[in-house]
């Protein structure tokens, strides 16, 4: 599942854990002057059930069922710092569609430039 989001990325499934990446692609934005920065953060989770059972003073955990992994993307898009970036309202809501935009494409294709 990893792959189909981070086609650049090799990751050894069987012999690696515990993973992140976080990358900024930037892009300049249709308007004119102003960088949008596209950081987003990459984690896998494994989904495991526990039963957890105290008694006596004592807590003790039954073997887990494995129940797969899932794949977590933290997106932030925001504007980069510019000179340019004075908006109002209408520029405002045309900047917040094109970030929607841009968040929308990452979660459908992964991290592409």
């Amino acid at each position: 599942m990893l792959g189909r989001y981070l086609r650049d990325v090799r990751v050894d499934a069987k012999g690696s854990s515990d993973f992140l990446y976080q990358i900024n692609r930037w892009r300049p934005s249709q308007r004119r002057g102003v960088t949008i920065n596209r950081l987003s953060k990459w984690t896998v989770s494994r989904i495991v059930h526990t039963r957890l059972m105290a008694a006596g003073g004592t807590l003790t955990a039954s073997p887990f069922v494995d129940l797969g992994h899932a794949v977590r993307a933290e997106l932030d898009i925001n504007t980069a710092p510019s000179e340019n970036a004075a908006l109002d309202q209408e520029g405002a809501a045309a900047m917040l569609d094109e970030q929607i935009a841009l968040a929308l494409e990452i979660a459908a294709k992964g991290d592409i430039p």
